[in-house]
């Protein structure tokens, strides 16, 4: 009887480790890139900045999907959501200089 206990435990407890989880600045770094993207002077005036974002948030969507450690996922959404932000000011001080 406790051995039967003891597989159930552990059937439960490998059923959480690959139970999908929520990655809240993953969804804040793809809110952000498609808010910047979809602003036709970001895609503009800072087109390789914008890519690199891209590229970056990519890497993160494809860390969740292969379910890596949760941290690396949230360190490659934090990286693109700092290379949006980046793209944003760069097209806003370009815009400045036009």
């Amino acid at each position: 009887m406790r051995t039967i206990a003891a597989v159930l435990l552990m059937l439960a407890a490998a059923g959480c480790a690959l139970a999908p989880q929520h990655h809240t600045y993953l969804e804040q770094a793809e809110s952000a890139y498609e808010q910047a993207a979809a602003d036709p002077r970001v895609a503009r005036l800072a087109p390789g900045e914008l890519r690199s974002a891209s590229e970056v948030l990519a890497r993160a969507v494809q860390a969740r999907a292969t379910l890596q450690d949760a941290a690396e996922v949230d360190h490659l959404a934090y990286l693109a959501k700092q290379r949006t932000a980046i793209a944003i000011e760069a097209a806003r001080q370009r815009s400045g200089r036009l």
